[in-house]
């Protein structure tokens, strides 16, 4: 596929970005801006760059598993692929030899018993969460000391000024006891991590220990302050890839290029897609301009080059879509609702993108809600409800409703909706549910480890955060995932342009047909953007049902659990955890597909006499 004019303009920047490396001035003079919106052809616009330059070394980095393990999958052999978390967690080991292990994954967050020991009980059981939201927003900033500004406008508005100074003051401790290096002190979090990384002054380096010469950023509209400074500060070209329609977090400084750092680099635009084409760009030119803030300019209008159907998603369109053998996938912005669609199709097959066990999904904490719910209920078991439940703590309430009321006294948000949503739904079996659910994903996970053939699901269950830079032939978006409301206060207007930002995140992950809510296509016409609505199936192209790097195709790959996806992996490459970061030792995808092109050819050789013969053998092959 050859590029288009914007693609090359690209090419040529970085091109000569690179050539003139020696004539830079200053911070930010070696970034390159690239705004992209999804489907925009970044992948084959970075594997010509690989090409173009093909003896230097390339850095690619992300911020998911599931965006490294498609980079792998695409790019050339000379770019070498990691997140930001194993990119940190590579130097931090080597600073920290005696607290940071070799084999253990690095904590998530800090428990409230580590701020205990640190602190000596100087911040209260319900202050962990502010210390550790202070901490963040601190791991987050370019700042190197911990201040009052880390601590949110709400908690300085809410708190006395005394509180806020005995809350930093905890803070402080905690990132003074993760500098250390001894093993009792304070643990070092991912998120830490990557703070310790970007404050250093090693240059970013291959696996091999050379001088990374140009760094590519992939959803670089994700990235904190931390990390622009660290990559603004390296003597390698970096070129930032970002759609700042998703920005999923309510806190993202590099949402719109106005970082000053950014401003000192270049910038171009690609606002044209080849995922998908017919009226959904203007469904996402529409939610873009919902989005803008008063006073920003008008958006670029988005185009697209394929061709996607519309559909009004309602329970109807997706049983005629299942008995007609059209699966789809789910997409929402809310545990529950993927839930709801196990409820709604009992008898359908599911998918989950990374795992039923994902955290996002919550299905441990639901679970055990539902044995709760189950004790004195009119439902029967071989055992009691209360003997099903793995999580401990729990066990200590009589029911349902005695943790309800825990977490209203609590104030714990999540906790009060999931309590909500399982007695909104007293009327199905849900243990039994969630059982069948859990059996069906333990063997489904079980074939893909192994390599076996599965059946394609019905239903392809995702969140939105996960479904990021990937796509689908066929999606629906949850009814849920987007309604509007009226927006006054600053903090409204902030969550709603969120909410906007995962909504078009979401429709973007569609190729050949999507169906949308029905509130959200009357709200659209309205809006001045009338849909026309297809009737008739969707008939998408049929999947690759293998893919030479993953084996099973690529969706296959996203429905892995992280414990099976890393076990895969050893298997695959030989995985070896050492000192190295763990993708220097992996075959990159275009040279395995060269292989097994290969040597699907030298097997068939000989067998036919033709071009027409052999074009036929391969097909026969492959089907």
């Amino acid at each position: 596929m050859a590029l288009d004019g914007d693609q090359r303009g690209v090419l040529e920047a970085v091109v000569a970005a690179y050539e003139q490396a020696d004539q830079r001035e200053g911070l930010g003079s070696n970034v390159l801006c690239v705004q992209a919106v999804a489907g925009a052809g970044k992948s084959l616009l970075i594997t010509e760059i690989t090409r173009r330059l093909s003896t230097i070394n390339y850095l690619f980095l992300c911020h998911t598993d599931n965006i490294a393990d498609r980079a792998r999958a695409t790019l050339p052999a000379n770019v070498e692929v990691a997140t930001f978390a194993q990119a940190a967690l590579h130097v931090v080991r080597q600073a920290y030899p005696h607290k940071v292990p070799q084999d253990a994954p690095l904590p998530v967050s800090l428990t409230n018993r580590d701020i205990y020991s640190v602190t000596n009980g100087g911040v209260r059981h319900n202050e962990c969460e502010a210390v550790r939201h202070i901490l963040n927003m601190f791991y987050a900033s370019a700042d190197r000391h911990i201040e009052t500004h880390h601590a949110s406008k709400a908690m300085r508005e809410s708190k006395e000024p005394h509180e806020i100074k005995r809350l930093i003051g905890g803070a402080r401790a905690v990132w003074g006891s993760q500098n250390q290096g001894s093993a009792d002190t304070a643990p070092i979090t991912s998120r830490c991590a990557i703070k310790l990384w970007t404050m250093g002054v090693a240059p970013l380096s291959v696996a091999s220990g050379a001088e990374c010469d140009i760094c590519i950023v992939e959803e670089a509209q994700d990235l904190p302050d931390t990390i622009i400074h660290y990559l603004s500060r390296q003597r390698a070209i970096v070129t930032m890839f970002s759609d700042d329609m998703q920005a999923l977090n309510l806190i993202a400084p590099f949402r719109k290029p106005t970082h000053p750092l950014q401003q000192r680099g270049q910038h171009h635009v690609i606002n044209h897609s080849y995922r998908y084409g017919g009226e959904l760009p203007n469904v996402l030119t529409a939610i873009r301009a919902l989005e803008a803030s008063p006073g920003e300019p008008e958006p670029l209008p988005v185009k697209g080059h394929g061709d996607t159907l519309i559909y009004t998603s309602t329970r109807s369109l997706r049983s005629t879509w299942l008995q007609g053998r059209v699966p789809f996938t789910y997409v929402a912005s809310q545990a529950p609702a993927l839930f709801d669609i196990t409820l709604e199709q009992p008898d359908a097959t599911f998918a989950w993108v990374n795992g039923l066990y994902d955290p996002e999904h919550y299905f441990d904490l639901l679970f055990n809600l539902a044995c709760l719910a189950s004790i004195g209920s009119q439902w029967q078991y071989p055992q009691q409800p209360r003997s099903y439940m793995t999580i401990g703590w729990l066990q200590r309430f009589d029911n349902l409703s005695s943790f309800y009321a825990y977490s209203q006294s609590r104030n714990s948000t999540l906790h009060i909706g999931l309590c909500r949503w399982i007695m909104a739904r007293q009327q199905h079996d849900l243990l039994r549910h969630f059982m069948r659910l859990r059996a069906r994903e333990e063997a489904y996970q079980t074939a893909l480890l192994e390599k076996r053939k599965v059946t394609a699901p019905d239903i392809t269950l995702s969140m939105v955060r996960a479904a990021k830079g990937h796509e689908w032939p066929v999606v629906v978006i949850a009814d849920g995932l987007y309604r509007p409301r009226e927006a006054t206060d600053s903090m409204i207007i902030l969550y709603e342009q969120c909410a906007l930002r995962r909504l078009y995140t979401a429709v973007s992950r569609a190729q050949h047909a999507i169906a949308l809510p029905p509130h959200l296509i009357d709200m659209l016409a309205d809006g001045g953007t009338p849909l026309e609505l297809s009737s008739h199936l969707p008939n998408p192209p049929d999947a690759l049902v293998t893919h030479p790097y993953f084996g099973i195709e690529r969706h296959r790959q996203l429905e892995m659990d992280a414990a099976s996806r890393a076990l895969r992996r050893e298997k695959l490459s030989q995985w070896r955890r050492q000192k190295e970061r763990p993708s220097a030792s992996r075959e990159s995808g275009q040279a395995l597909t060269k292989h097994a092109v290969e040597a699907s050819s030298q097997a068939l050789a000989g067998r036919a006499s033709t071009p027409a013969e052999f074009l036929a053998l391969m097909r026969g092959r492959h089907q």
